[in-house]
């Protein structure tokens, strides 16, 4: 996903360049210098961090589900009973959903949540995203998921604090989880033994969403993970969540792999951060020529070139009918003819909302004068929010066009 505090000032300077042209397209400055001024001002303030910006969130909202859900207050203000013999008296909860994020929720109060999970018979689905559930923590809550033999459908552990002893006292409370469909451990603190351990608990089950990503593991980790998900069973994984640093060509081609044998099912796909030379690009390219269902594909910060570029646009046609968001940015593109060919695939032959865009401070430079550094990030900005309209009816992509057009007649 953008991250919008990078890319805000773009909206504001390409709305303006991009509207105020005239019949011999030259630009009336005098008309809108104070718009420019300000737009200027915010993209270099956007480098220090010194104006603030609305962001779209960036992690994955859990499954809505129907049942009786309880927060915080249900949850702690549930009296635990114990009669002076030692007789728990406690009545049950009725939760079938328990949602307690960005609760501040720590080890403490983690240990707490855990005795009363025993009290919750019809328990369905756990949601503590957001929260500072470290090692202890995890522990406590495994083991008693596990000595309960809980059965959940939907687990959300994203952005807390828990490494691999709690991803490994995880893992064995996993393995009675048949029902499981949806796992989110993002942004913890897991490396490679505990995530090896938690693939390996997930195999052969009904999973259909995952999400592992911003956690501390490596290649040889990728490799199990991608190897165990092979195994899921009918209806298969549907939605993964990667975004794991990968620098081991073997381990993209075989990234590559899983999702040509994965591509009929699959809708949802984050390999972002990985390192993909040429020869994988080939190969991932003929992996996506069978993505029949991708519909939200994202490759942030993968070392893309031209020359990728190129490959990915040539061998997708259909894929490119059938996505609704490619994330490809942060990757630094800027040979012109590579970009408005590809501009011209996507507003021909894909609906999708296209974001190829970077962010650097020379990039701001080319933001303010193009005409003498380049036209590469003009060219992405003015992508981005033209194919925010599915439909391509607007300013941006009439000017993309009359770049597209210009080059064509450069090339004949």
């Amino acid at each position: 996903m953008p991250d919008q505090r990078r890319h805000v000032c773009l909206h504001y300077h390409i709305t303006w360049l991009a509207s105020k042209r005239n019949g011999n397209g030259s630009t009336k400055l005098s008309d809108d210098m104070l718009r420019y001024f300000k737009a200027s001002v915010l993209c270099i303030a956007l480098v220090f961090q010194c104006a603030p910006a609305s962001a779209v969130p960036l992690e994955s909202i859990s499954p809505q589900g129907e049942g009786v859900g309880c927060t915080y207050k249900d949850v702690f203000n549930h009296k635990i009973r114990v009669t002076k013999d030692g007789m728990d008296t406690t009545p049950s909860m009725s939760c079938t959903i328990v949602s307690i994020t960005n609760s501040k929720i720590d080890d403490t109060l983690a240990v707490s949540l855990a005795k009363r999970l025993r009290y919750m018979d019809n328990l369905e689905a756990l949601y503590l995203h957001f929260n500072s559930i470290g090692d202890d923590g995890m522990i406590a809550l495994a083991t008693e998921m596990r000595n309960l033999k809980l059965n959940l459908y939907n687990l959300n552990l994203r952005s807390n604090a828990f490494g691999d002893a709690g991803a490994l006292a995880l893992s064995k409370a996993l393995n009675g989880m048949s029902r499981l469909m949806y796992l989110n451990i993002g942004k913890n603190k897991i490396s490679n033994e505990g995530i090896i351990a938690i693939s390996k608990s997930i195999k052969k089950k009904q999973l259909q969403e995952l999400h592992v990503d911003h956690n501390q593991f490596d290649d040889a980790a990728v490799n199990q993970i991608v190897k165990n998900l092979m195994f899921i069973q009918r209806p298969k994984l549907r939605k993964f969540i990667l975004h794991a640093k990968i620098v081991s060509e073997s381990t993209c081609l075989q990234i590559a792999s899983f999702i040509a044998k994965t591509a009929k099912k699959i809708e949802h796909l984050d390999i972002s951060h990985m390192k993909i030379s040429t020869k994988c690009a080939a190969v991932l390219s003929l992996a996506f020529k069978k993505s029949v269902s991708i519909s939200h594909l994202y490759m942030r910060e993968c070392n893309l070139n031209g020359k990728i570029l190129d490959i990915f646009r040539k061998t997708n046609g259909v894929m490119l009918s059938t996505l609704v968001e490619l994330d490809i940015s942060e990757n630094f593109f800027k040979e012109r003819a590579t970009l408005l060919k590809f501009a011209k695939s996507m507003m021909r032959f894909s609906r999708a909302k296209v974001d190829i865009r970077s962010f650097s401070v020379s990039n701001i430079l080319k933001i303010l004068l193009p005409y003498l550094f380049g036209y590469d990030v003009l060219i992405s900005g003015y992508l981005f929010k033209c194919t925010e309209d599915p439909d391509r009816d607007n300013s941006m992509c009439d000017e993309l066009d009359a770049m597209i057009v210009a080059m064509d007649a450069e090339e004949l």
